[in-house]
């Protein structure tokens, strides 16, 4: 599995709308994995002062990562292979 970040940009969204969005992400990235699709949803960063939000996945493709995104109803404006970078490395 590869590693995608979803690029966004929430002009006008709460802290609110954003967790709700981010739970239907959750719902949707579950619900496919139930599906026997190779997703996971590994988190988010947002940065208010710019209304960008970055979510990373772990994923067979970007085109799974797009549908999760569809079925929560989250609009982007791109996906792109990351290389995650944790602590330990």
């Amino acid at each position: 599995m590869g590693t995608y970040m979803v690029e966004r940009y929430l002009s006008g969204v709460s802290e609110k709308e954003l967790h709700a969005a981010i739970g239907r992400l959750q719902a949707a990235a579950a619900q496919m994995q139930a599906e026997g699709v190779a997703i996971r949803y590994l988190g988010s960063t947002f940065t208010p002062e710019d209304q960008c939000c970055f979510c990373l996945f772990a994923s067979a493709s970007p085109a799974a990562v797009q549908e999760a995104n569809q079925r929560a109803q989250f609009p982007l404006a791109r996906i792109v292979p990351a290389v995650r970078i944790s602590q330990e490395d």
